[in-house]
Parts: C-alpha cells; sequence; structure tokens
C-alpha cells in the first residue's frame, strides 16, 4: 500500500506560490467540469477505526516504543490512514472515515504500521482483510492482523473496528474549521451532495476563485468532494473524465515530524 495522498501541497517559494495564482485567473472558462448526474448519491460507507492491542514492538530500547498507525485500502488507488500514535504498543485510534463511490463487493483491506523515519522505511506490522458480505448490513468486531515479522505466529495483533452505512441525506461528517481553497485552471460546476452522480446546483465556481470548505469526503480513485462554507454546494477535487486536479488548498498542510 502507498502513502495517502490528498491534493497537491502548493510550492513553498513565495513567489513561485503567487505566480501559480495568478496563472489560475487565466483560465478557460469555457472548460467548466459538468459531468451530468442522474440525481443520486453514491453509497456512504462509514467505517470506524477504534483501538488494537498486541502490537508488535519493532523499536530497541526500555522506553521507545512502536508508533503504529492503521491504512485501510476499500478498492482506492492509495489508503486511507488513521493518526499515528505515538510509542504504544495498544493504541486507541477513535477514528471515522466515510467513503462515497463505494464499489459493491469490494473487501475492506487493513494494514498496522510503523512510520518511515529518516533513512528507514516503513514497518508492516501486520495485515487483514474484512469480506464485503460480512459488512452488507454492518459489522461490529474484531478483525486478526497477521504479522510475518512476529516470531510467535500465534501472537495475532487485534483491531477493533465497526463498519456501517450513513444516509446521505444527513450530516456526513463532522464540520470542521473552514480552510480556504482555490479553483485551479477549469470551473467546476457545483452538486447538490457529493458524488458524481449528485444534481448540479447550476453555480460554476471560476478559476482562481477562492472559498471556503467546511467538510472533505473520499471518494474513489482519489477523488475528494469539498462542502463550500457559503453553503452554495459540493465541488469535486478532480475532474472524473480526465483525472486534472481542479482544486487545492490555498495553504500546505504542516509537515509532520516522524522521529520516533
Amino acid at each position: 500500500m502507498g502513502a495517502c495522498t490528498s491534493a497537491r501541497a502548493p510550492p513553498a517559494d513565495p513567489a513561485l506560490r503567487k505566480l501559480e495564482l495568478e496563472g489560475y485567473k487565466k483560465g478557460d472558462g469555457e472548460l467548466t467540469v459538468l459531468e451530468d448526474g442522474d440525481g443520486t448519491i453514491g453509497n456512504l460507507l462509514r467505517v470506524e477505526i477504534f483501538s488494537a492491542s498486541n502490537v508488535r514492538n519493532i523499536v530497541d530500547g526500555a522506553k521507545v516504543k512502536s508508533s503504529p498507525f492503521v491504512k485501510m485500502d476499500i478498492g482506492l488507488h492509495y489508503p486511507l490512514e488513521t493518526q499515528k500514535c505515538r510509542r504504544n504498543l495498544n493504541p486507541e485510534f477513535n477514528q471515522t472515515f466515510k467513503v462515497v463511490d463505494y464499489v459493491p463487493g469490494t473487501p475492506i483491506k487493513f494494514e498496522m504500521c510503523h512510520p518511515a523515519v529518516k533513512k528507514l522505511p516503513e514497518i508492516s506490522l501486520g495485515t487483514g482483510m474484512l469480506r464485503a458480505e460480512l459488512f452488507k448490513d454492518d459489522f461490529n468486531g474484531t478483525i486478526n492482523l497477521r504479522d510475518p515479522g512476529n516470531e510467535n505466529p500465534e501472537r495475532l495483533t487485534v483491531l477493533k473496528v465497526k463498519v456501517d452505512w450513513v444516509d446521505a441525506s444527513s450530516s456526513l461528517t463532522k464540520e470542521m474549521p473552514s480552510k480556504f481553497w482555490i479553483v485551479r485552471y477549469r470551473p467546476i460546476g457545483l452538486r447538490t451532495g457529493p458524488g458524481i452522480q449528485a444534481t448540479r446546483v447550476h453555480v460554476d465556481l471560476q478559476p482562481g476563485e477562492e472559498f471556503g470548505v467546511v467538510e472533505v469526503v473520499k471518494g474513489v480513485n482519489g477523488q475528494e468532494y469539498i462542502r463550500l462554507a457559503d453553503g452554495r454546494g459540493w465541488a469535486f477535487t478532480k475532474s472524473p473524465g480526465t483525472g486534472d486536479l481542479l482544486a487545492e488548498p490555498l495553504e500546505a498542510e504542516p509537515v509532520e515530524n516522524n522521529d520516533w
């Protein structure tokens, strides 16, 4: 599994960033991304990752332990990831993921990992899979993660999760503080909800336009759906037809310190 990716981080050089932003404003207004939907919102799958126990320690030292996190692959081109629990062999994650455009029949693959640090690679601490038929209605239980690197094959890492379905007409995620995004070179047609099939609202965001975002929901193939803070609707961040990036945060996300 590769690293989780989102919208491309803006360049660090302020002068280059200024030129890039000016370039967005010169986008062609005739190339609005209009892919028409049928008025429906795709299935919304909710996965809650609560905690794990019995994680293998791969760090030397009496007080230093593994810093595990969980990757979750639902047929996306990149996995979703929990936060890292530093130096904890019985981590509590308590994170919820909601995914639009789930493909029926796709299993959920889980992998416990220790992060890459400096020149040291990321280390797998166990993998497991939840078959689609097990969460056809819902699933609330544990998954055994098998770790080939564990000297004791009977000592399994146990991951506690819940998988169910959410009414797409209700609130999808907890509203986050508004963050400013910007439209790149092509206009974006807004929708009534997340998902390519959601009805258009006949409002277009124009190249170079800045707008607040209070919710981000994952789709398939790296797609993200973003809800505008002003209530005008939802936009998608990648063109469904070409895969081109349509919008990005104005400010880069902070770089995490991965020191053990």
